[in-house]
């Protein structure tokens, strides 16, 4: 179990980013909302403003969803069980929601088994999708291949889009913008891969793209 007391000192220094990055999406809802007040609004501008409060809305619950689930882990209150799972049928439920627009490579059938906690695995991937979905260009793609030996299970997945000056390391610092959206997305999914005897990396040059890597252990190998 983690010690209960990272978590004071982790929320010292996530707290005023959080507020700074929750600023932004509740000043755009109390923005829009007053403009709604307004009488005389032709229907289509009604419904484009009423769907920019729900992007907004959503982006500050995930901010806050996304905290609540690093302070869990943190504090020891979320316990990850892992046990043999296919990543396989996990990772194509999330591939189903990326965006038409981006060309994706996913690996060929085939079972990719590993030990991890399903739901904590779920969440993982979400976070570390939807992220590289978000820092990928809309004529760019992503590539997501499968390897590793007989004590892992390696999962990369590849986005055309790089780093400024290959700065990967801070890309899993809380809000950081290196690469994407600043959130607690990143941090979140290292966490859960740390949480699962995994770990979660990043390579790549502003040139030739990003390709993060996540590690789990096999069935058989006993997760530190």
């Amino acid at each position: 179990m983690t010690d209960p007391g990272m978590a004071p000192e982790r929320l010292a220094v996530i707290l005023p980013h959080l507020a700074h990055g929750l600023k932004r999406p509740l000043s755009a809802i109390v923005l829009s909302a007053d403009i709604l007040r307004g009488h005389g609004l032709p229907e289509d501008d009604v419904r484009q403003i009423a769907g920019g409060i729900v992007v907004s809305a959503r982006e500050a619950v995930a901010l806050v969803d996304d905290l609540v689930n690093l302070l869990r882990l943190e504090t020891g209150q979320w316990v990850l069980s892992p046990e043999p799972l296919d990543v396989a049928p996990v990772l194509c439920s999330i591939l189903d929601d990326v965006p038409t627009t981006l060309s994706v490579e996913a690996p060929g059938d085939g079972r990719l088994v590993a030990l991890a906690d399903r739901t904590g695995l779920e969440r993982l991937l979400r976070c570390l999708v939807s992220h590289v979905v978000a820092a990928t260009l809309a004529d760019g793609g992503i590539r997501i291949g499968s390897g590793g030996g007989p004590d892992r299970l390696d999962l990369s997945i590849h986005t055309t889009t790089g780093a400024p000056g290959g700065a990967l390391e801070s890309v899993f610092e809380p809000f950081a913008a290196m690469l994407g959206p600043p959130g607690l997305g990143l941090p979140l999914a290292r966490r859960l891969a740390e949480s699962q005897g995994g770990r979660l990396v990043a390579a790549g040059s502003e040139e030739e793209g990003t390709t993060f890597v996540l590690s789990l252990p096999r069935p058989g190998v006993n997760a530190p």
